[in-house]
């Protein structure tokens, strides 16, 4: 068995492997701290730092995915195969702004775009491009973050090493030990290596905030806001969670009575409205292809349980910290500090708050919401123990933190008492990450077997039957589909249904006529497994429809598979 990078991994010692990762990082680590310790410039430090986030995340996610026979993801997670598929559809030549559901309207189509078009649209490339997709995007926020922070701060020899904490915080500081035991699970792995996708949001948000700490008249507002229309393409619940952190911000502004607090509400205010005249279309599909306005009991939750606890306070220390560099960083680091020190109050605030929507059951995406928190809260983690080291060291010494001595020691003591917190995000993916155990096994027979022989049918065939199958059909078919559990109701279900409905059961002309011209549809597939909609059709029972031709039919351990063609009735003028 091979991995995505080629190698035999049968023989693969899991333990040694892993052990191998955390022993590799604890070295560079500790060289990292030495080095800074000798640091005579005082920037250097903050570029070891920097460097030391890029290799703990790249090993993190070496350690995640070379162990695996597929794609991370794989045998676990809807989420995944559900953005394969779209990736798939998008690779074949199809519009992104289409599901894998034939026709229907797609509300997040930038991903599968820049999937399709890093596999040089090539279906059999897109497993790599989503292996490969954490790390460049993990480095990229990384990036992003430094970047940030350094172009909004006055220069010091203190802001180098921040902004590296910072960065490094964020990605590294997410996660801690507990957190598979959790309702939402490990927030680094569910973010980065699951949702690259939405990680990319993430990327764009200090870019925003940049921005809009930068604007001055109405054509650096107007481009503050076609930068956060760039986070609502990317991820809309990214934008929300950031407006709603805007709005923090300009109310801080006012209750403070800062004598900029008019310029915040209007640079803020125009940054926002710009980006929602932009984003407007955006945000029409996703009224029309996603039904959030839909209250729902499995929406509703309660004050009285550990998911308020379970956000922020499962980090014990490095949340104390984070409110002491969130306050710092609003004190000290201008206004793009202010901006971001209050989306850091802002998440939690609407971590504690969310389930007043849970009264009314609209309390949905709250695992966004906690990895939105755990995000803001990392990153202060890192900048709050930087800041808390480098005063006591000046403190203890004498002089200026910010002196080239001080600020060396004070990195190389903060990179040795963070090492434990920073290894938690990938300690034991084998305990940490269920996803990481289940991709160890291959696709099981019953889904791989088939997938071959979709994918030998035209690009531009469309499948119908075991809605549950569906979203298998387009993961690994590459093949698109007429309904799939996995994915909302098109707007035309009812008709849907019933083109389907004589698929299974009477081969009504009409339907099977419709469903060739208006979905294409060509195969059906099903299952000995009962279907949802139709539990009392079988293989044998479709075997005898005189509209349907069996092509492939195969028993396997876990179930047996058939795949019928629709012979398609010429209608009489």
């Amino acid at each position: 068995m091979r991995n995505l990078f080629g190698f035999v991994i049968d023989g693969l010692d899991h333990e040694v492997f892993l052990a191998s990762m955390r022993v590799c990082f604890v070295i560079v680590t500790l060289l990292g701290a030495w080095l800074a310790a000798r640091d005579t410039d005082g920037r250097r430090s903050g570029r070891i730092v920097f460097w030391i986030g890029i290799v703990g995340h790249t090993l993190a996610w070496l350690a995640t995915v070379f162990p695996l026979a597929g794609v991370y993801g794989m045998n676990a997670s809807q989420d995944r195969e559900n953005h394969l598929g779209w990736a798939n559809v998008v690779a074949l030549g199809f519009s992104p702004l289409r599901t894998y559901q034939v026709n229907h309207l797609h509300f997040e189509p930038v991903w599968p775009l820049l999937t399709a078009v890093a596999s040089g649209f090539e279906v059999d490339r897109i497993p790599v491009v989503f292996q490969w997709a954490p790390l460049i995007v993990g480095i990229a926020l990384l990036a992003s973050i430094r970047f940030a922070w350094l172009a909004g701060s006055q220069p010091s020899r203190t802001v180098e090493a921040e902004a590296a904490f910072a960065a490094m915080g964020a990605m590294l500081l997410m996660a801690v030990p507990g957190d598979f035991a959790g309702s939402f699970r490990n927030p680094w792995a569910l973010t980065i290596m699951l949702k690259p996708n939405h990680a990319l949001g993430l990327v764009l948000v200090p870019l925003a905030a940049l921005a809009i700490s930068r604007a001055h008249n109405l054509k650096t507002r107007l481009f503050a806001g076609f930068v956060l229309q760039l986070v609502g393409w990317a991820f809309v619940i990214h934008m929300g969670l950031f407006v709603c952190g805007l709005f923090v911000f300009v109310a801080l502004s006012w209750i403070t009575k800062r004598a900029e607090r008019l310029k915040d509400l209007i640079d803020a205010g125009t940054a926002v409205g710009a980006n929602l005249l932009i984003v407007s279309p955006y945000l029409v599909m996703l009224v029309v292809a996603y039904p959030f306005l839909e209250g729902n009991d499995a929406y509703r939750i309660s004050f009285f349980s550990d998911r308020p606890i379970e956000g922020p306070f499962r980090l014990g220390i490095l949340l104390a910290l984070s409110a002491f560099g969130a306050w710092r960083s609003y004190q000290e680091r201008g206004r793009l500090g202010r901006i971001l020190a209050t989306q850091w109050l802002a998440a939690h605030i609407m971590w504690q708050l969310f389930p007043v929507l849970g009264l009314v059951g609209h309390a949905r995406e709250q695992d966004e919401v906690f990895y939105w928190c755990r995000f803001w809260t990392g990153l202060f983690a890192g900048v709050g123990l930087w800041q808390g080291v480098a005063m006591t060291i000046a403190s203890v010494r004498g002089g200026e933190r910010s002196s080239e001595r001080n600020v060396g020691a004070a990195t190389a003591l903060s990179l040795t008492l963070l090492l434990p917190s920073l290894l938690p995000a990938w300690w034991d993916p084998r305990t940490m990450d269920q996803y990481h155990m289940a991709g160890r096994n291959p696709l099981p027979d019953w889904i791989a077997e088939p997938a071959r022989f979709i994918r030998s049918t035209a690009r531009e065939a469309v499948f119908a039957g075991d809605r549950n199958y569906a979203k298998w059909i387009a993961a690994y078919g590459a093949r698109r589909v007429l309904l799939a559990n996995a994915l909302n109701l098109p707007n035309d279900h009812p008709r849907r249904i019933e083109i389907e409905t004589a698929l299974l059961r009477d081969g009504n002309p009409s339907l099977l006529e419709e469903g060739r011209v208006r979905y294409g549809i060509e195969y059906v597939l099903v299952t000995s497994n009962p279907l949802d909609q139709a539990p009392d059709i079988t293989i044998d029972m479709l075997k005898e429809r005189r509209h349907l031709t069996a092509m492939y039919d195969q028993q396997f351990d876990l179930a047996r598979v058939a795949i019928f063609k629709v012979i398609q009735p010429r209608l009489k003028p």
